[in-house]
């Protein structure tokens, strides 16, 4: 838990980086984003084959227009 607490911080300290995924899904992990895709299961999967040992943060980047999205 303290893991993605951590994850998180860095994203919220780095909006220029998270920027570039708008609409996109992400996995952050260490201070750096690991993973892309258009949806949660792409992401988890490559995550999962590459590093399963380790949880990082799975999250939507709102795409400018979608200021009402709930996640």
């Amino acid at each position: 838990m303290q893991n993605l607490l951590q994850e998180h911080k860095w994203a919220v300290k780095h909006p220029e980086e998270i920027e570039k995924y708008r609409g996109k899904w992400i996995a952050v992990l260490d201070g750096k984003i690991i993973s892309t895709g258009n949806n949660y299961e792409e992401v988890f999967a490559a995550v999962k084959k590459n590093i399963p040992q380790k949880y990082p943060l799975i999250t939507y980047v709102l795409k400018k227009d979608d200021e009402n999205f709930i996640a």
